[in-house]
């Protein structure tokens, strides 16, 4: 047997087969299709693998060379968040305040971000703590790498030796032609990414923005597909405190391992940020609550319209009565009625806090005649002119009575 007639043969009992005679060409034989398939997707068995407990960088928070989210609305305080771990990474060493445990020793930070120039980058580092040096940015003028282009990502991961590169935001590195509403498009994307995480030795932060439905649940909160946090190891969501003036919280919405315990962290006036420990509020909370600027004497958060409720008749325990515009202009003294932005609000806002007006032991009702009278006791009242004509005789809107849209017996 010639040479040629050996290797058709090899062939042959390989599952190849010869086109034709004389030809040299081979192509696989249906059980040599299945025989390479096989070869491509081996399985094993898990008594022949190691088990490994998830491992963090961040603990519980962030998970080690993987994929994390961090979401909120614009203007929460994800960067500064996100800065704050940087500077525990750049430093070596985790603040006493800072909840968890870091598992990493000092290292690089790359922050691919699209929103801010460098120089806004270097004051937001300066006020969290961070070791600019080991703490890298895209420079003026230059592009950033889309989530295809690994190749770059490992140049700059092994030139600066970063443990942790932040993606802000995600849909600054998709492609042109991508589809973040669609799961097929994102999940191979990410898949590629988290390989690359694993084959670095670097952990992934992105960074995700809110949509507008309020309504639903914190874990479906984000822009696009769903699988862009489902293929996250963990997730956390930055939002306001539903009771304390001024602070954020960070909420562990998704764990494929433990939960942490809500963040708290504050931000203030001249942009430092300070950790403030635990705390107790709910995911749900969270993801609904407004940045209120109006406070109680006690430092509680409310409704602006019912902090000046609260204040009035904290003034008047035995009860008040007036204008919708005296109770703006008295309220003011006691609390900030910027939100309040005029008497007609107030009449538009009580039907809307009509539940918290009665869980704190304040009703109020309408009655045909006479001015708004409160009186804060079991059964207070907020009397109110059922007669339109008073409306059309005020000689303007600060003098209008309140004319609330339900009564106490809707």
């Amino acid at each position: 047997m010639n040479k040629r007639s050996e290797k058709i043969s090899a062939l042959d009992d390989a599952g190849f087969q010869a086109d034709q005679p004389g030809v040299q060409t081979a192509k696989p034989t249906p059980r040599a299709v299945d025989a390479l398939a096989a070869e491509q997707h081996t399985l094993i068995s898990l008594d022949q693998v190691t088990p490994t407990p998830p491992r963090y960088f961040w603990e519980p928070y962030i998970r080690l060379h993987n994929i994390n989210i961090i979401r909120g609305d614009g203007g929460v305080g994800k960067t500064m968040f996100i800065m704050a771990i940087a500077a525990a990474v750049t430093n070596g060493a985790k603040p006493d305040q800072m909840p968890g445990a870091l598992n990493t020793d000092q290292g690089a930070v790359i922050y691919y971000g699209a929103e801010d120039d460098p120089s806004e980058y270097a004051n937001r580092a300066r006020l969290c703590g961070c070791d600019r040096h080991y703490l890298h940015v895209i420079g003026e003028g230059s592009t950033l790498p889309r989530l295809s282009d690994l190749d770059v990502f490992r140049a700059q991961i092994k030139q600066t030796g970063a443990k942790l590169i932040v993606l802000d935001p995600l849909q600054s590195f998709l492609n042109a032609g991508n589809d973040m509403n669609k799961a097929n498009e994102i999940r191979p994307m990410f898949d590629a990414l988290r390989a690359m995480c694993k084959e670095m030795e670097c952990t992934v932060i992105i960074i995700e923005h809110l949509n507008k439905a309020t309504q639903q649940k914190a874990l479906y909160r984000g822009i696009g597909t769903v699988d862009i946090v489902s293929a996250s190891r963990s997730a956390l969501m930055i939002g306001w405190h539903p009771q304390q003036q001024g602070v954020r919280v960070a909420v562990h919405i998704k764990a494929n391992a433990k939960y942490g315990q809500p963040i708290a962290f504050a931000i203030d006036g001249e942009g430092k940020f300070a950790w403030h420990g635990l705390c107790d509020a709910t995911e749900d909370e969270v993801a609904n609550a407004r940045q209120y600027r109006t406070t109680t004497a006690t430092g509680e958060v409310v409704d602006p319209v019912l902090a000046l409720v609260l204040a009035i008749l904290e003034n008047h325990p035995d009860g008040w009565s007036g204008t919708a515009s005296q109770m703006l202009a008295e309220g003011s003294a006691f609390v900030d009625c910027s939100l309040v932005k005029s008497p007609e609000t107030i009449g538009k806002k009580l039907p809307g806090i009509h539940h918290e007006l009665i869980e704190r032991g304040i009703s109020w009702t309408y009655i045909k005649k006479g001015k708004h009278s409160f009186s804060k006791r079991s059964q207070l009242t907020l009397s109110i002119p059922e007669d339109r004509e008073d409306r059309e005789d005020a000689d303007d809107i600060n003098d209008m009575p309140i004319f609330p849209a339900t009564t106490q017996d809707d």
